[in-house]
């Protein structure tokens, strides 16, 4: 699902390619800066987990239309975060 880009490194950010099937959407709404955001689930034989994605657009009518599970997404130059979670007893 993830393949890193050649400048990727060092004082670079992380820049991913990639094509997956949608599991999940939640609906459009607006963020705290004023950008309109939708987060989707995303799933392919190469994941042992799904991922989620946020997609953040000016304007509402920008965004992708994704409403079917299963659809398939295209994104290219994405930035990569990846978030740990650590819980405490």
């Amino acid at each position: 699902m993830v393949h890193k880009t050649m400048d990727a490194g060092k004082g670079h950010n992380l820049r991913i390619n990639l094509y997956a099937s949608i599991v999940g959407v939640t609906p459009p709404r607006i963020t705290k800066r004023g950008d309109w955001m939708i987060a989707a689930t995303l799933i392919d034989d190469s994941c042992q987990k799904p991922m989620t994605i946020n997609i953040f657009c000016k304007r509402q009518d920008l965004l992708p239309k994704l409403v079917w599970m299963g659809d398939v997404i295209r994104i290219h130059r994405a930035v990569l975060e990846v978030r740990t979670c650590f819980m405490m007893w």
